[in-house]
């Protein structure tokens, strides 16, 4: 490998290292610029983030904090200012359904006074009907009809002991039964209203019996008056459980009552006001099967587990929870609805921060979602306000803007990445190209210095030879002395051109080539240049078949165009083979002269075609021994063309020689 393949070769390891490890070193640091950006619009995301659930989480809080002091406030001891308290609550509040307390087994709700979980029954004190003597009129009462008998010895019970309920019911029963509708009246009303709790065990109260037993009576009596005032009455106090009964005692008495009413339906002022009390007792309904789930979910969980500032409980349809808040001996209870609790309290602060952050927030409470405002989808952050309350959870958005700013900043750091990349890759590559056309250059001149000294070296041998040979003191045939100095001739024009040739390019170089134009006769010129090529060479080493235009006449520099045509004509002697013919052709084209030179020499490849008329370049190397010559020739040749103001065009084809057209402009007349 030659000195200079081998520097080319270091020099473009060299260089691709350089470009590798510069690209390298750019993606890296490219990669860390965008690693902090993305880091920068992380922590800004996480702050905003961090801010705003700060300040919902807080008034969320906030809200419940002033729910629970508004009601410690106004709830104080008494049953009576605490049932007063309670509807102030339900009033001044629209997100509570409704407010209660709980103590003792005792809730206390705006709509009743209050309302006893577990009543305790007074026990029946059985040693009456345990008597022999009331045994015996019993007896007499359900076994022989002897009323009156029976009569006599209850109402002797009764006035021994006027409370004594018990013997004033049999007492009244006997008298329904014998008839006296009046007597019984009188008992049975007293019974009724001294509401006595004493019953039989599973039996009634005697309270209720008596009640009855009563609108039997104004039946029998046909009186419609008595049966519509007493039966509303009675059915109004089954509506507010004035007595302890079973829901089903309660409803099959309800229904029994109602049974009777139905009958008087046709007085409408009658049957308006029963209808508005059947309405209040539907809504009573509902509140006691509140009463009855407060019963039996509320408290329990109350009793079991000890309240310290408040406690949550979630109902089953989700959209409404009890707020418990221990105070004093019990806890005041709230049951809130939360859809518009939060609406309350929330949404008016969601609306102003997303705005005031450009942020799309979406709020999801009891299975209601708010959107404040709708926006195209972007980076999302999700979080929960309150454990107490795991439904509720705020879905941030963080616009497609925020980060496709972002991203429009990485893409033009990129493209200035890439920018700055390759201009440093084309910078480096023309220092490249530059030192490689350096290398190629230094290789170029070494080649000629070497081909320049052989050359001179061959026609100097040569005259200092035939010169010596001349000197001798022997005498030489006259026809040898010819054949010596002929050769010394031709190794002199020969050694003359060699010299030209540099002195030409070497005005090249320097810019210096003076041309002196002058009107000449383009044929006389080319005839010229065929003569001196042809006594140049043995006779018919290569024939030369010309083919002239009339009358061509050009402006140009009669020996740079004779110069240029036989340079062209040396090398078609140099690259054909000995008996080619070499065509020598000119003709006009339009308003341009168009010199031709043909041979049937070894021809050209495209690439070669390319690089001929560059300097010191030579065809085809391993024919360096064989065709001799400096690579002068065509470069020569370009420069004078275009001093011509003319062109050249070369083809060329392995194998089968080259043709070479000159363009020259004719005089203008």
């Amino acid at each position: 490998m030659s000195t200079f393949k081998l520097s080319r070769l270091i020099l473009f390891i060299v260089f691709s290292f350089v470009v590798l490890a510069a690209g390298y070193g750019l993606f890296y640091y490219y990669s860390y610029l965008c690693k902090l950006k993305r880091i920068d619009f992380l922590e800004q995301t996480q702050a905003l983030t961090a801010k705003v659930s700060a300040k919902v989480q807080t008034a969320w809080d906030k809200s419940l904090e002033n729910t629970i002091t508004h009601a410690r406030r106004l709830v104080s001891g008494s049953p009576e200012q605490i049932s007063k308290a309670l509807k102030i609550i339900e009033a001044s509040q629209n997100d509570i359904q409704r407010a209660f307390y709980i103590d003792n087994k005792i809730i206390y709700l705006p709509q009743w006074r209050k309302f006893r979980i577990s009543k305790a029954r007074e026990e029946l004190d059985l040693g009456i009907s345990e008597n022999p003597e009331f045994k015996r009129a019993e007896f007499f009462e359900y076994q022989y009809n002897f009323y009156q008998e029976a009569v006599k010895i209850y109402e002797k019970f009764w006035l021994s002991n006027p409370d004594d309920f018990q013997a004033a019911n049999a007492l009244a029963r006997c008298w329904y039964k014998s008839g006296d509708f009046d007597r019984a009246e009188k008992i049975y009303r007293q019974i009724h209203l001294q509401n006595p709790s004493i019953q039989r065990p599973g039996d009634v109260p005697l309270a209720v019996t008596a009640a009855f037993q009563l609108l039997n009576i104004y039946q029998s009596q046909q009186n419609q008056e008595q049966i519509k005032e007493f039966g509303y009455q009675l059915y109004r106090d089954l509506l507010d459980e004035k007595w302890e009964l079973s829901q089903v005692k309660t409803d099959f008495f309800k229904l029994k009552t109602e049974s009777v009413l139905n009958q008087y339906m046709e007085d409408e002022n009658f049957a308006h006001k029963f209808d508005r009390l059947l309405a209040r007792g539907k809504s009573l309904k509902k509140i006691k099967d509140y009463v009855r789930f407060i019963s039996s979910r509320v408290i329990p969980l109350i009793e079991s587990s000890y309240i310290h500032d408040y406690r949550i409980f979630f109902l089953a349809s989700k959209t409404a929870f009890l707020l418990i808040i221990p105070h004093g001996e019990g806890y005041i209870v709230l049951d809130i609805n939360y859809v518009q609790f939060v609406q309350n309290n929330l949404i008016g602060l969601i609306k102003t921060l997303a705005k005031d952050h450009g942020l799309g927030i979406k709020l999801s409470a009891g299975g209601v979602v708010h959107n404040f405002p709708e926006v195209s989808p972007g980076h999302k952050t999700v979080f929960s306000i309150s454990k107490n309350f795991p439904d509720l959870k705020l879905e941030l958005t963080l616009p497609d803007a925020s980060a496709a700013d972002m991203n429009s900043y990485l893409f033009k750091l990129r493209n200035v990445f890439f920018a700055g990349y390759g201009i440093f890759v084309v910078v480096l590559g023309f220092l490249f190209f530059l030192l490689i056309k350096q290398i190629q250059l230094a290789e170029l001149k070494s080649d000629f210095v070497s081909h320049v000294s052989h050359e001179l070296k061959t026609p100097l041998t040569s005259l200092r030879m035939f010169s010596e040979m001349l000197n001798r003191p022997l005498r030489l045939p006259v026809h040898k002395r010819r054949q010596y100095y002929e050769i010394m001739n031709k190794e002199s024009i020969r050694l003359s051109r060699l010299i030209e040739n540099l002195m030409d390019i070497s005005r090249i170089e320097k810019k210096k080539t003076l041309f002196y134009f002058k009107t000449e006769n383009l044929n006389t010129l080319l005839k010229t240049a065929s003569e001196i090529f042809l006594n140049s060479i043995e006779k018919n080493q290569h024939p030369l078949r010309l083919e002239l235009h009339s009358n061509v006449e050009i402006d140009m520099d009669k020996d740079a165009i004779l110069q240029m045509i036989l340079n062209i004509l040396d090398n078609s002697k140099k690259f054909s083979r000995e008996g080619d013919a070499i065509y020598l052709k000119s003709l006009v084209q339009e308003n341009q002269v168009v010199i031709i030179i043909r041979d049937q020499g070894i021809g050209m490849s495209k690439s070669e075609i390319r690089k001929v008329f560059k300097k010191f370049y030579q065809v085809k190397k391993s024919y360096e021994d064989k065709f001799k010559g400096v690579g002068l020739g065509l470069a020569i040749v370009k420069n004078i063309v275009r001093a011509h103001h003319g062109s050249i065009i070369l083809e060329s084809e392995k194998g089968r020689g080259t043709t070479t057209r000159i363009f020259l402009p004719l005089k203008r007349t």
